[in-house]
């Protein structure tokens, strides 16, 4: 797992429509292959962590 601290910089090249409401600096927890779900609807541990 990593534990990165988001930056919104750059956010405007990344195709959304708005700029994230996360706050800089925000502590986030990712898995080492950067996937969020296991199948559609299963969400992985690191999702419920970083709510």
């Amino acid at each position: 797992m990593y534990l990165i601290n988001f930056a919104p910089a750059g956010w405007e090249s990344w195709d959304v429509a708005h700029q994230p409401l996360i706050r800089d600096q925000m502590p986030v927890l990712l898995d080492e292959d950067l996937v969020f779900e296991d199948a559609p609807g299963s969400p992985r541990p690191t999702v419920y962590v970083n709510q």
